[in-house]
């Protein structure tokens, strides 16, 4: 993929791994800065969530390849897509104007670019090579 997709998968590996093992040792203290209530268990899911998350497109950036990747974009673009339908149906829940709500935006944001990036380059390959093949 283009360098800027490798930067930003790491990036975003790196946030959600370090974050993930944060709030997963100090649910408590770490949940303070989610932009919605965390009880300390629903704070160890989430974290879980994002640690996983994380060793995944940690591993999508070593890869560099976006065919082989292919599948943690469309992963990233439909979790991205999810997540802005849940914010749209629960931003009554969500603690607005914060800069843990911004930083949360702009993760999801950045996850939908690469996400969709990721989607539209992979699936472009693939066919290019499907189509390359003699018959």
């Amino acid at each position: 993929p283009a360098r800027w997709v490798q930067v930003a998968l790491y990036g975003l590996a790196v946030v959600m791994a370090v974050f993930g093992v944060a709030l997963f040792l100090f649910p408590e203290r770490v949940a303070l800065s989610w932009p919605w209530a965390l009880t300390p268990l629903t704070g160890r899911a989430v974290a879980s969530w994002l640690v996983g998350i994380g060793i995944v497109l940690g591993r999508a950036a070593e890869e560099d390849d976006v065919r082989r990747a292919y599948s943690n974009f469309v992963f990233l673009l439909a979790l991205g897509v999810l997540l802005l339908i849940a914010l749209m149906r629960y931003g009554g829940e969500f603690v607005w104007g914060t800069p843990q709500a911004w930083l949360y935006l702009a993760l999801n944001t950045l996850a939908l670019i690469v996400g969709a990036y990721g989607t539209y380059s992979g699936f472009r390959l693939t066919r290019r090579a499907t189509s390359l093949q003699p018959s």
